[in-house]
């Protein structure tokens, strides 16, 4: 599918892709970083989005080079009434990953067909985003990301929006699910974000081909009876056909509300990969 993700998030936009590299727009900030997806050759030249560009990020050094404002450390972008603040880290991440902005709606529209009040659990949570879009709709948010110092961020951006009922965990996934599932808790919304390759708590490496379906498996015996799973899959070995053996093995009676690759296209048409979108819904019916 391809999205403009400006019509989800306004203060984002892509303005321009290709060489591998990708020219952004998150608030008053413009930044290039770099983007393996962007094949393309880019519409406007190098030189015009250095003449544009607050900052950029240097994969080779490793290192983020400011060129107007030498004390950008953080600042700020919105969605909808919410508020949040980005930063530059030690990798090109910097606390949003704007695709989610599609799931950030989806949240939203998918609360009112509950029964109850839904319980949401956001895994590889990150720096909180869903998890306080989730809270502001009045979920019971239960937030776990293996690094504290990203917990920090999420709980301060979750308190700067007057949020204070999100259950933040450091800890490692498959630990938390291990647990709720001997405890028999259940989740009515369940959004995994997993990286291609990663480290979690106390240094556990993660890869995303041999670890994903034995955490899919747990996952699916923590789901209430009415549930929705969203999982956004990053990495290359995604396609179509692992996405539906993913689906039967693990969720054969949910319906497939979404499962696509996401495709965020750029002012002047060109396309990043933003991986594999897929939404599964159990028992629930769609208020209009």
């Amino acid at each position: 599918m391809n999205i403009n993700i400006s019509s989800y998030l306004p203060d984002y936009e892509l303005i321009d892709c290709g060489n591998h590299k990708k020219l952004e727009r998150f608030g008053d900030i413009i930044a290039i970083r770099p983007e393996i997806s962007a094949n393309t050759s880019p519409k406007l030249k190098f030189t015009e989005w250095e003449n544009v560009a607050d900052i950029s990020f240097d994969a080779e050094k490793n290192v983020w080079i400011k060129h107007k404002d030498k004390s950008l450390v953080e600042w700020g972008m919105t969605y909808r009434e919410l508020n949040f603040k980005l930063r530059l880290t030690n990798f090109k991440h910097i606390g949003i990953f704007p695709e989610q902005a599609i799931n950030w709606d989806y949240i939203s529209k998918i609360k009112a067909c509950f029964n109850n009040v839904p319980s949401f659990l956001n895994l590889f949570g990150y720096t909180g985003i869903s998890s306080i879009v989730a809270a502001s709709n009045n979920y019971k948010v239960t937030h776990i990301e293996a690094l504290k110092q990203i917990i920090n961020w999420g709980k301060q951006q979750a308190q700067d929006n007057n949020i204070t009922c999100i259950r933040w965990i450091a800890d490692d996934v498959f630990k938390f699910v291990e647990r709720e599932n001997r405890r028999k808790n259940k989740y009515n919304f369940i959004i995994i974000d997993p990286p291609a390759i990663g480290y979690g708590k106390g240094g556990k490496r993660w890869i995303f081909e041999k670890d994903i379906m034995p955490l899919l498996d747990m996952l699916s015996q923590i789901l209430d009876n009415q549930a929705v799973v969203v999982l956004n899959l990053y990495s290359h070995s995604m396609n179509e056909k692992f996405s539906h053996k993913l689906i039967l093995e693990y969720f054969k009676d949910f319906n497939i509300e979404t499962n696509g690759i996401v495709l965020g296209k750029s002012s002047y048409g060109d396309t990043i990969n933003h991986g594999q979108l897929i939404r599964l819904e159990r028992n629930i019916e769609i208020v209009e």
